[in-house]
């Protein structure tokens, strides 16, 4: 039997999927933001890039291949695969969407919306539907309807049996937690991209003349540095979820300190980068009132 409490717990987990984005959505459109489109790219792009391509590669197409199979074998190596493998879909996704798609949407404040909303996905998917589906199933399992699931053996209802059974409110707390730690990383990344992609920086150019060259300067609008700073940085926070626990021990509370710990450093570095955003986007505005 699955507890009341447990089936609250995750209810209340669904339902927060669902609110936290949603609710800050609407939040941040009041006072800072001009429009939600951000928001609603940042989720195509996760159902785009994580949903559509690299799920189905990981489970349905590369475990296909031998070196896919012979690299799995080695924990090390599969999990800096994985890791660095959601970077690049990821950050190629808010890449080119902020340099195809959010032409007019590139403040600072159009970041963090569109990581909102990236996350936000993120979250439906993972937690929302997941947690849904768990539900059903302890309804079925609590009223003893699980053996009439088409194609389950006495095997596959044993094991979701336990897996029902194992779940507890502070799992579901620290899955809760988990999904604010990466809303704040995402919102994070989103920045980092954008930036790489409207950040200005000097370009020197030289003509030759008959009396000899010449050299100038320009303003050139992109900087890479930023959005391979983003792939990096996600790919080394998704490879320690391997890495620590097979190789350090790590619980999931370990984890979650580390999660912690280095999304506090992310956003203190982003919050450093707003100065750029701000200085940058009062020059645009002197220019424009000058001409």
């Amino acid at each position: 039997m699955i507890g009341t409490d447990v089936l609250f717990g995750l209810a209340g987990g669904m339902l927060f999927s669902l609110v936290l984005p949603f609710g800050g959505l609407i939040w941040m459109r009041k006072r800072f933001c001009r429009s939600v489109k951000p928001f609603f790219i940042g989720m195509a792009v996760f159902a785009v890039f994580q949903l559509f391509t690299r799920i189905p590669l990981l489970q349905a197409v590369l475990p296909l291949t031998g070196w896919f199979q012979q690299m799995a074998q080695i924990p090390w190596l599969y999990s800096l695969f994985l890791g660095l493998t959601a970077g690049i879909f990821e950050e190629t996704g808010r890449y080119l969407a902020f340099r195809f798609v959010l032409k007019k949407e590139r403040r600072f404040e159009d970041g963090l919306l569109f990581g909102l909303g990236h996350a936000g996905m993120e979250m439906i998917a993972l937690l929302g539907l997941t947690y849904l589906n768990n539900i059903l199933l302890a309804f079925m399992l609590n009223n003893g309807m699980l053996d009439t699931l088409p194609g389950l053996d006495a095997a596959t209802i044993e094991l979701l049996t336990q897996q029902l059974s194992g779940i507890t409110l502070p799992l579901i707390g620290v899955a809760l937690y988990e999904r604010l730690v990466t809303l704040a990383l995402h919102m994070g990344f989103s920045v980092l991209v954008l930036y790489s992609v409207r950040a200005k920086r000097p370009v020197r150019i030289k003509e030759k003349l008959d009396s000899g060259v010449q050299v100038s300067y320009a303003v050139k609008e992109g900087n890479p540095f930023w959005f391979l700073l983003a792939v990096l940085l996600h790919g080394a926070i998704d490879s320690m979820i391997g890495l620590l626990p097979y190789y350090f021990g790590v619980d999931v509370w370990g984890l979650e300190l580390v999660f912690t710990l280095f999304t506090a450093l992310l956003a203190g570095g982003v919050f450093l980068l707003k100065r750029r955003f701000d200085a940058e986007d009062a020059g645009d505005a002197f220019l424009q009132n000058n001409h």
